[in-house]
């Protein structure tokens, strides 16, 4: 962020007097600052033993409260299986957990949990287990 205040102060004096460049710099300091809100806090796998689970991303600046959080509700009456996939990422092989739910109509529905930080597979093991063990106990 200092980096980018130091080439605004060097740019700034050579742009002011032009009014299509004062814009096109206020456009890609607006795509800075999105991407800087939009980057990814925390995710999480939240149980709740009697209704279902939720699944979260938590997006903003680091510093700040998060600015936006994205939940998905999955109740256990259309939560058929919670499982850890792998897949294929170039040549690395990447665990992640799935949620396999039916909707409305029927439908099957992948849900993944933690698309964005791809934790290791121990960790994933830790959320797995928890999980299961919540849904062989739900009812």
């Amino acid at each position: 962020m200092v980096q980018t205040a130091s080439s605004l102060a060097i740019i700034w004096p050579r742009v002011r007097d032009d009014i299509k460049s004062v814009v096109a710099l206020a456009f890609v300091c607006a795509i800075l600052v999105y991407s800087k809100c939009n980057q990814v806090l925390w995710e999480s796998v939240i149980v709740f033993h009697s209704v279902g689970i939720q699944l979260e991303t938590h997006r903003g600046l680091p510093w700040f409260p998060p600015l936006r959080v994205e939940r998905q509700f999955l109740p256990w009456s259309a939560l058929q299986d919670f499982v850890i996939h792998e897949g294929l990422q170039g040549w690395n092989v990447r665990y992640y957990l799935a949620a396999i739910a039916t909707s409305a109509s029927d439908a099957v529905q992948i849900h993944v949990a933690f698309e964005n930080i791809l934790p290791h597979f121990p960790i994933l093991l830790v959320v797995y287990r928890s999980v299961q063990y919540a849904l062989n106990n739900a009812g």
